[in-house]
């Protein structure tokens, strides 16, 4: 695989850890090909300081971390001083480190000699440098966009350049794969619906449960943390036992814009909300088992592997009305949905699963039945299993037509 794999945790992250053991526990070896970059400050990637390069293991996977940021750093020493403020010059550096990355993605997998590779998250390096290996060595690309479409900075022209390089698509789901067709030029026949797993609890989370609303993901606007505080402060008014955990990285560029958010909040308010950011695994369980009901509340997803998280405990979700989560979740199926932008909407649907305890286990049951048919790890495996092979065989055919032979 060739993935952005960071040493903070996201949704894409757990994917790609439980696809990597999913497909060892079926014979396969497997190697994740990523870069050098860690986590990013808010001044930008030129003062950030790269991981070593190299071999290593993370979280029970071989990983292979390749230079990019280093080579970006090193040119920006070069620079001697302050970068100009000319975007071209910014652009020059990374577009150098770039082909650095690549160099050393080619040979690395020249030397390793993979039958596929899987390439995740848009048009993030990586996975333009997957598509450059394919290019040069023929090795059949599985790409999974990852679709985080009409985000800001989202780039249709290079994912629709990305797919067409692609020999198999992997979507998270049927509405993704609806929107690769329509919008993006892939063949439907190239297009596999994989989804996201996660392993179910070994047992559920006991009810009743105190009135605990949990949010889990990145702290920033685009995942609707803003929303999410304004409904609340409503449901504050009908439930004032009501408690609000926010868990998760803190994004540092927007971390003041929400923590001036949360001060307009009354004091006796915002002291019902606990802050977590580093989250281990283990209380990231206890959370999950412990809510009266996850929320979601960002209008821009590629899946949301927490729903499932949440799931696996039997724990109900309220996501937003979109038409991911009308396919993943259902209103009054597995979970609530809100109207998006309307936090007195949001806020009556959480305040449903607070006063209902009985609606609320239904739901979270329905949720744990729907992830053990659907979406366990090992069937989502299996379900890339089947991309590759639709990526071996458009591969076949493109050798036939004289492409390069590949390595695998």
């Amino acid at each position: 695989m060739v993935h952005p794999f960071r040493t903070l945790f996201g949704g894409c992250e757990r994917l790609a850890h439980d696809l990597g053991h999913g497909l060892m526990a079926r014979g396969h070896a497997v190697r994740v090909f990523t870069s050098d970059v860690g986590v990013v400050p808010a001044s930008g990637p030129f003062e950030a300081r790269p991981l070593a390069a190299g071999p290593t293991e993370v979280a029970g996977l071989a990983v292979e971390r390749l230079p990019y940021l280093a080579a970006l750093v090193r040119r920006r020493a070069w620079a001697r001083g302050p970068i100009p403020g000319r975007s071209y010059l910014r652009r020059w550096f990374r577009a150098q480190a770039r082909r650095t990355f690549t160099r050393a993605a080619i040979q690395a997998v020249r030397r390793w000699g993979p039958d596929a590779l899987i390439s995740m998250r848009a048009w993030d390096l990586p996975a333009l440098a997957a598509a450059d290996v394919r290019d040069a060595l023929g090795v059949p690309l599985v790409y999974s966009p990852q679709m985080h479409a009409d985000t800001p900075g989202w780039r249709p022209a290079a994912v629709r350049a990305l797919v067409a390089r692609a020999d198999a698509l992997a979507a998270n789901s049927a509405h993704e794969r609806d929107r690769l067709t329509a919008g993006y030029g892939a063949r439907p026949e190239r297009v596999v619906v994989t989804g996201c797993g996660a392993h179910p609890a070994p047992a559920p989370g006991p009810w009743p449960r105190p009135a605990g609303v949990l949010y889990f993901g990145r702290k920033t606007a685009q995942k609707g943390v803003p929303l999410l505080l304004e409904a609340m402060a409503r449901v504050w008014d009908a439930r004032p036992d009501a408690r609000l955990v926010l868990a998760g990285a803190r994004d540092p560029v927007e971390a003041p814009r929400l923590a001036a958010d949360r001060a307009r909040l009354p004091a006796h308010l915002a002291a019902r909300i606990e802050d977590l950011d580093d989250v281990g695994e283990a209380r990231r369980q206890e959370l999950m088992a412990g809510a009266a009901c996850l929320c979601l509340p960002s209008e821009h997803e590629s899946f949301g592997i927490v729903l499932l998280e949440a799931w696996a405990h039997a724990t109900p979700v309220v996501a937003l009305d979109l038409p991911l989560m009308r396919e993943l979740v259902g209103d009054g199926e597995a979970g609530l949905l809100a109207r998006p932008g309307d936090p007195a909407h949001l806020a009556g649907r959480i305040l449903r699963l607070l006063d209902d305890p009985a609606l609320a286990r239904r739901l979270g049951a329905a949720g744990a039945a729907r992830l053990a048919a659907r979406h366990r790890p090992a069937q989502v495996a299996a379900r890339y299993e089947e991309a590759v092979e639709v990526a071996r065989a458009a591969a076949h055919a493109r050798r036939g037509r004289g492409a390069p032979a590949g390595v695998g």
